[in-house]
């Protein structure tokens, strides 16, 4: 596995395209695929076909997608979602929970409401064998990403065009199913947006307050066209004020000139068919090694690696069969690094053993913060040793080695965790409150 951008976007579809391109298809919407070290999905999938003709035209093979996410369910983001279909291998989608309310557009001058929705029905979805998942607060997407959603309404002059409405009754559209999808950046966020309909002010303060992480770039479309200079100055100003830094808008953000001057002179206007790579600068990296011979000990890896990511580093996994060159350039930058092995004999397996004595050299620990964990099949089953014969390895090799101790209180670990392979589901809470707890140490000391 290589390791170079924490994330990779493309712009497939937007309402304008890259100058010299004149290959690609444009329409009012909106598709980004993107690529983490782990995933590779679709955020929004345009409005028609055209986007994923886009897609190969760009190089981009849409059978490897492992599932959509859909920002809200407004034609120009969903309505590209049913032709994708006889193209990805994998039929998952994620929504907010409100997603198949119908939505319409109010014209004034007409006196009609036009039917604004993703043309399709949960009946559909269901018929075309797609799996739904519905994100509630936030889902964990992969150990870079996360969806996010429930964002309360704080900034005024952040409106809802009247227009918007819902439902047969056509009350006023609110919003509740707009998602964002959050890339870890260094020790914050990269937020990306379908509209920000729900106000982009409204967004960023509701993952700072929960997160605890100040979102340092914003994706996507953020819905100010026609919007007048005071609303332009104030909602950029306030979100510097918040701590973002970088600003790559496109679809309904603004038109292509943004001739004004309350436009931030850092903007950077997204174009169909361009890309976005952006590198870990400031994230730290930590590497978790292990031994799993019932896939146990990879699950409690897993958990380690999502309390890790809560601390703000970059994890990565790393099972001892399957560890190559790029891994072990991996390791060896990075900051933290974890070992766990099943408990055999009251110690690590022979296998762990083995490998440690044949790959110390090339890990090059030394002045690294290191820790340990331990699975066994019964209690008393010698986990503790396993992790004493981990921890010495570690020592001789010059690491600093750490667990948290009784200095956080509840849940006390005093060598490293352990988990019973029968139930590891239950332990879940135990191995990811360790990862925050290194991670934690890690970025403070390291």
């Amino acid at each position: 596995m290589a390791y170079g951008s924490v994330y990779t976007l493309r712009v497939l579809m937007n309402d304008w395209g890259v100058d010299d391109n004149r290959e690609l298809e444009f329409e009012h919407g909106l598709s980004f695929y993107v690529e983490t070290p782990e995933s590779r999905f679709l955020f929004d999938c345009g409005h028609t076909g055209a986007v994923w003709r886009n897609a190969e035209k760009m190089g981009v093979d849409l059978s490897a997608v492992q599932f959509v996410v859909l920002s809200h369910s407004h034609y120009d983001h969903a309505g590209g979602f049913p032709s994708l279909l006889k193209h990805v291998k994998q039929k998952v989608i994620y929504t907010g929970k409100k997603f198949w309310q119908e939505k319409f557009s109010y014209d004034k001058e007409r006196d009609e409401y036009a039917y604004k929705g993703c043309g399709f029905t949960k009946e559909a979805l269901d018929s075309w064998g797609v799996e739904q998942f519905e994100c509630d607060g936030s889902i964990r997407l992969d150990n870079f990403a996360m969806l996010f959603t429930g964002f309360s309404r704080r900034y005024d002059f952040e409106t809802i065009p009247e227009k918007f409405v819902r439902g047969q009754d056509k009350e006023p559209d609110t919003f509740d199913d707009e998602i964002c999808l959050l890339l870890q950046e260094g020790r914050g966020w990269a937020m990306v947006v379908g509209c920000a309909h729900r106000g982009i002010l409204n967004m960023v303060a509701e993952v700072k307050e929960r997160t605890g992480k100040d979102v340092v770039r914003v994706v996507g479309g953020i819905h100010l066209v026609g919007a007048d200079d005071e609303r332009i100055s104030r909602t950029f100003k306030e979100l510097k004020a918040m701590g973002v830094q970088c600003f790559n808008l496109c679809h309904c953000s603004a038109d292509r000139s943004c001739k004004s001057e309350a436009w931030p002179a850092d903007l950077v206007l997204l174009a169909g068919g361009s890309t976005i790579e952006v590198e870990g600068k400031g994230c730290m990296k930590a590497a978790i090694i292990y031994d799993s011979r019932i896939h146990t000990t990879e699950k409690a890896a897993s958990f380690i690696a999502e309390g890790i990511h809560n601390a703000g580093m970059q994890p990565a996994c790393f099972h001892i069969d399957a560890i190559d060159e790029a891994d072990f350039e991996y390791i060896v930058n990075s900051n933290l690094v974890i070992f766990g092995s099943p408990t055999y004999m009251a110690s690590v397996t022979a296998k762990m053993k083995t490998w440690l004595e044949a790959n110390w050299q090339k890990l090059n620990l030394a002045n690294k913060l290191g820790g340990a964990f331990a699975t066994e099949q019964y209690i008393h089953g010698g986990g503790e040793n396993a992790i004493k014969e981990l921890l010495t390895f570690m020592m001789v090799q010059g690491m600093l080695v750490y667990s948290g101790g009784n200095n956080y209180g509840k849940p006390i670990i005093h060598l490293g965790p352990v988990g019973m392979s029968q139930d590891i589901e239950s332990f879940r809470d135990l191995f990811v409150t360790y990862g925050e707890r290194m991670g934690d140490v890690a970025v403070s000391v390291m």
